[in-house]
């Protein structure tokens, strides 16, 4: 069933601060798919919106479209642009489309407790638990059948529980379910496509429509029978420390760039590292040395190149640049640092396999090309499983999930990190030289005990 039949609103076109009437049909397919029908226009508004199209290769401009329908129902959008336009006897066509449009409802009923929810394409999971939260009732729901990757399936939900102020509990819930959005497209493994989100409250239900496609999901973290344990640490994550850093969301949009391409695959995976090696490492993990003693090694070099009269004025620009770059830690020194920033496990990340990581992105970058035939699956598999890591410690994720190193297995994450294997090494140190020290205790204690009595023996 269709989500708005097609329906008449009467209102305004405008573009470059121009406006002129129009009247125009909606329909809203139940796929969340948005169907203009325009009768006609007059000349008018087909030259004003005819030169929004530009020259190929420019940017298409948006056109702001709003009207009122006949029965009460509102719509609205900033980001209608043209398709295509034709002339014929019946008159002026134009033939619109939309990447984000609003349609305010009136609700059959009025709504005791506001309700925000977030729609998703391709999402599958299981029956989970409904979480309580400080900004009310989270409940997760998606369909666990197997369908098309562009199909609507499942939405996250937040019920207000009508402690706070509606407009502040508004702007909370959007960030909050924005917050496990990303979150369930990360377990999810592929981007998670929200077609429709609905504001119902009071007597209105306000339905935000999104242009898009579903995406395939790939690898996923958490299989889609065991979402709750990960949606609940998703919801504490939140409650204690608020959102995750977006550079976390922005890699992860780098990490599930779709492509057949390995190549590309790779590349985009090393990209979500780089991005919170450069900006979530702190800067003691890119310095070779100190600051202060480097600048006085940097005033030296510097001064030393000054002095050379054989150097250009461009090359001694270029080598007094560089220096500054002397600083600077290794990519492979950078991801090993990971490990001990964060915590987690460096099981299957010795220094061969990230050199070979790393080396192989070098090729990739500024050659274009892989030396011999290598198959690189399981390169990019490895750093897959190193971004997972690190997003479930963010987290705070305990638990099991989908490890695909040497074929999909469960792991228990954390496991052991190096900074256990450390604590657990320096303990073990610690008992022997304790043990040590008891038995030479014991020795002292022994020998002088046979002592003892080798001299009284003497003396009887």
């Amino acid at each position: 069933m269709a989500l708005l039949e097609e329906t008449v609103f009467e209102g305004k076109i405008s573009y470059n601060d121009v406006t002129a009437h129009i009247s125009f049909g909606i329909t809203i397919t139940d796929e969340c798919r948005i169907i203009f029908d325009i009768k006609p226009v007059a000349s008018k508004v087909f030259l004003l919106i005819s030169k929004s199209q530009g020259k190929a290769g420019t940017l298409i401009e948006d056109l702001s479209l709003h009207g009122e329908s006949k029965g009460g129902e509102q719509f609205s959008s900033q980001s209608v642009y043209l398709v295509s336009y034709k002339t014929s006897d019946a008159g002026f066509h134009i033939f619109l489309a939309a990447r984000e449009v609003k349609i305010i409802f009136l609700a059959a009923q009025p709504i005791e407790k506001p309700v925000l929810r977030r729609w998703f394409r391709s999402f599958k999971t299981f029956r989970n638990s409904i979480v309580e939260t400080s900004l009310g009732k989270l409940i997760v729901e998606g369909d666990n059948q197997k369908g098309s990757h562009d199909d609507m399936s499942g939405a996250v939900a937040l019920e207000s529980n009508l402690k706070i102020e509606e407009t502040e509990w508004l702007e909370n819930g959007n960030n909050f379910l924005r917050h496990m959005h990303n979150g369930l497209a990360f377990a999810h493994g592929g981007r998670l496509q929200c077609p429709r989100v609905d504001y119902i409250h009071n007597t209105f239900v306000e339905t935000t429509i999104y242009q898009g496609e579903g995406f395939k999901p790939e690898l996923a973290v958490q299989h889609y029978l065991n979402h709750d344990p990960f949606i609940k640490a998703l919801v504490q994550r939140y409650e204690n420390y608020g959102p995750l850093s977006e550079i976390y969301w922005t890699a992860l949009g780098w990490m599930q760039t779709h492509s057949t391409f390995d190549k590309v695959r790779f590349l985009t995976a090393m990209t979500a590292i780089e991005a919170i090696v450069n900006n979530e490492l702190p800067k003691r993990y890119s310095r070779l040395i100190e600051k202060p003693i480097f600048k006085s090694i940097h005033r030296k070099i510097n001064n030393l190149l000054k002095n050379d009269k054989s150097l250009s004025e461009e090359q001694l620009l270029t080598l007094s640049n560089g220096i500054s770059q002397l600083n600077r830690r290794s990519l492979r020194s950078k991801i090993n640092a990971l490990f001990e920033y964060y915590d987690i496990p460096k099981n299957d990340f010795d220094d061969v396999t990230i050199r070979k990581l790393v080396s192989l992105r070098n090729d990739i970058v500024h050659r274009g090309i892989i030396s011999g035939e290598e198959n690189i699956w399981s390169s990019i598999v490895l750093v897959r499983d190193l971004f997972t890591r690190i997003v479930l410690r963010e987290i705070g994720f305990e638990g099991k999930y989908c490890c695909y190193i040497d074929g999909q297995h469960d792991r228990d994450f954390p496991g052991k990190s190096e900074r256990q294997n450390v604590s657990q090494t320096n303990s073990c140190t610690v008992n022997k030289v304790i043990e040590t020290a008891k038995s030479n205790i014991m020795m002292t204690i022994l020998c002088s005990v046979v002592g003892v009595a080798a001299l009284a023996f003497w003396l009887m």
